[in-house]
């Protein structure tokens, strides 16, 4: 039984699929599996993908989740990796994770990652804050204090049977989903330990990337953001609310209301979406909470109001301050 399943979705990445497989077939610990699951793939992808050892799992065109969720299903090691088929991992990730396990009794493993943007530019983006070893309701906690918060489930390591004994999985037909199914994780108990080390390779920055793209499905995050509250109020663990509403507001406004500006700032239906966003009442509470949370900083409490209170001059405001740095 291997150490490691790592799981490696397919869908349209013929031109990124072999440096991401390069990545996996050069560690340096070699204890693992590679499941790729081809989620009706269009292009040739799977014409390179077979060229290595790998278990392959073939589906129809479901999504990220269900393909996440499937590998899960199939997988035989100890421990889960989730590497996106765009992305890459560093070749000592897999001895550097077997140093944590082999000597502490933990759920997940928080790493830190690079962040490469235009496939050049390359930024530390690290997970580390000084405290190694928390249960996961501390963690939402500490790393919200330390600024180190992060909703992916890529620059992660999780034990495969802490999933299955809580009956964890990624929300299948949604987008946004990595924050729904990290939040469960860490609110039902996980044992944490933060690696001081960068191990993952996120691309960001590309045209064709999804995170460039403007789309009805971005309107599923309201949908998290209702699913984020009823397991909140569920568990009732006096993680200080500050904290949980700080975490909604980041995500949200990383995802959506900052990225739209970047992108396009005078687009139609950008300013639609993120006007049914930010009107929504659930997340509507947490932008007026946010306003007035001592916790923020003040520009973020500033920019919470405008999202409330003066809608397009907080979506102008946003992409005149990306463009004022764009030219600094």
């Amino acid at each position: 039984m291997p150490k490691y399943s790592i799981i490696i979705p397919v869908y349209n990445v013929e031109k990124y699929i072999k440096k991401c497989l390069d990545s996996v077939f050069s560690q340096t610990d070699k204890d693992f599996e590679v499941i790729v699951v081809n989620d009706g793939t269009k292009d040739n992808s799977m014409d390179i993908v077979k060229k290595y050892d790998v278990k392959i799992i073939n589906q129809k065109n479901q999504g990220l989740s269900a393909a996440r969720n499937r590998g899960v299903k199939e997988a035989v090691g100890d421990y889960l990796i989730f590497l996106d088929s765009d992305d890459s991992i560093e070749p000592n990730t897999c001895y550097e994770l077997s140093q944590v396990i082999e000597r502490f009794e933990v759920d997940i493993v928080v790493f830190g990652r690079y962040l490469i943007k235009d496939c050049i530019e390359k930024v530390r983006d690290p997970a580390y804050w000084g405290n190694n070893l928390l249960d996961g309701k501390e963690y939402l906690v500490q790393a919200k204090l330390n600024n180190r918060f992060s909703a992916s489930a890529c620059n992660r390591l999780y034990k495969l049977s802490f999933l299955r004994q809580r009956g964890l999985n990624f929300k299948s037909g949604i987008v946004y989903e990595d924050l729904l199914f990290n939040f469960q994780c860490m609110i039902q108990g996980a044992r944490v330990y933060v690696l001081n080390e960068l191990l993952y390779n996120y691309y960001i920055g590309r045209n064709d990337s999804i995170i460039n793209t403007i789309k009805e499905k971005d309107l599923d995050i309201l949908f998290t953001v209702n699913e984020l509250f009823v397991i909140y109020e569920k568990y009732k663990y006096p993680v200080i609310k500050d904290v949980f509403y700080w975490i909604i507001y980041d995500w949200v406004s990383n995802a959506v209301s900052y990225k739209y500006p970047r992108i396009a700032i005078f687009n139609k239906k950008a300013i639609s979406i993120t006007r049914i966003i930010t009107q929504d009442s659930r997340y509507k509470s947490v932008l007026l909470y946010c306003s007035t949370c001592h916790v923020i900083g003040f520009k973020r409490r500033i920019l919470s109001w405008l999202q409330v209170r003066m809608f397009y001059v907080y979506y102008f405001l946003i992409g005149l301050l990306v463009r004022i740095k764009k030219l600094a």
